[in-house]
């Protein structure tokens, strides 16, 4: 094989290989975002995230997360830095997101208004905040209807981290308890009004939640930064024309 044969097949390679990464796989829609739906960047970032295998496909994770932030902050910038979070390995980085996510985080008061919640799942929210309603009243019938409806048990689950516990220990609590006695001590009280609260996602928490779940602390004010600028990511380059962004 001479010498310049090597050479055109490397070329070819190179050329294969460039057509067959992420944004080949994925032109048909990233040609497709337009800055008026941001919900599509988010669920194309969401897409490439779960299989991405190398730093340029984190990469452009990144920047589509970023991007719908920017385009819709109400509503996908704290999802986006969480989403970002597993993609990042710099410490410095991380610490920063966490930050933002201490600044950006909604929490709510007692009584919310309104929910603004994930839109593939408001049912199922306020099936689980009235679950866990339920679980402080010692209401194990209310827990019981609560974890009949479809989705209501494995959203739970998930939370269990933040709660007293899991969907089986909240029965067992609510069916062991006296009529009359109170199902949690403070802590749980205080974890379930906090996870309801991030659930519904209104903007006000009472005092009482806010010094418990502090310890006591002082309270600080973080200046949140917007997610573009973490990442140095000209937001208004969110067309993708000819392999690239442009404005």
């Amino acid at each position: 094989m001479t010498w310049m044969l090597q050479k055109c097949l490397l070329c070819l390679a190179c050329v294969l290989l460039g057509a067959s990464g992420i944004e080949g796989r994925f032109e048909d829609r990233l040609l497709a975002l337009r800055p008026s739906d941001a919900k599509a960047y988010f669920r194309l970032g969401e897409d490439i995230a779960e299989i991405a295998q190398t730093d340029q496909d984190r990469q452009l994770a990144i920047r589509l997360f970023a991007l719908a932030a920017h385009l819709d902050q109400n509503r996908y910038r704290r999802s986006a830095l969480l989403a970002i979070q597993p993609l990042v390995d710099d410490v410095a980085v991380q610490q920063l997101l966490d930050a933002n996510l201490r600044a950006w985080r909604e929490v709510a008061d007692l009584l919310p208004m309104e929910a603004t919640g994930d839109d593939r799942g408001d049912d199922t929210v306020l099936a689980v905040v009235e679950v866990l309603s339920a679980l402080r009243r010692g209401d194990q019938s209310g827990i019981e209807h609560g974890l009949l409806q479809e989705g209501v048990a494995d959203r739970l689950d998930s939370l269990e981290p933040k709660l007293p516990g899991d969907t089986r220990w909240m029965l067992n609590k609510a069916g062991s308890a006296r009529k009359g006695k109170q199902v949690l001590g403070e802590d749980g009280i205080m974890s379930t009004l906090r996870v309801q609260g991030e659930l519904l996602g209104t903007t006000e928490q009472p005092w009482s939640v806010v010094l418990h779940s502090g310890h006591g602390a002082p309270m600080t004010v973080i200046d949140p930064m917007p997610v573009v600028e973490i990442f140095s990511i000209n937001p208004n380059q969110a067309t993708w024309r000819g392999g690239r962004w442009e404005e």
